[in-house]
């Protein structure tokens, strides 16, 4: 079956997908029940490992330091990101390619 999608973007889809299922969805209902906060360890892990997987920087240049993803790349990480709580999903900081390109 033929899905229209890059290797690229599919190994994308894999790595998010895994790090959803395994490490953001078991804490879905914590977070629902306690506005949104989770403990500081596990707030720290979550964004240890996003930036390690450089989703802070999808859309940047990579000769700016990011990873030079495009919008489709982008679109099929924040699919499986938006399979959680708003709360679990902005788990880093994101950079956007607008303030490279203008303040650089």
């Amino acid at each position: 079956m033929y899905s229209g999608m890059t290797s690229k973007a599919l190994d994308w889809q894999k790595k998010i997908r895994k790090f959803v299922n395994d490490e953001l969805i078991p804490w879905e209902v914590h977070a629902e029940m306690n506005k949104g906060e989770l403990p500081q360890e596990i707030e720290t892990k979550h964004r240890e490992i996003a930036l390690s997987l450089g989703l802070s920087g999808m859309g940047i240049p990579k000769e700016s330091g990011g990873l030079g993803l495009s919008m489709f790349e982008q679109m099929i990480i924040w699919e499986q990101l938006g399979r959680v709580t708003n709360a679990l999903s902005w788990c880093f900081p994101e950079v956007q390619d607008w303030m490279t390109n203008n303040f650089t």
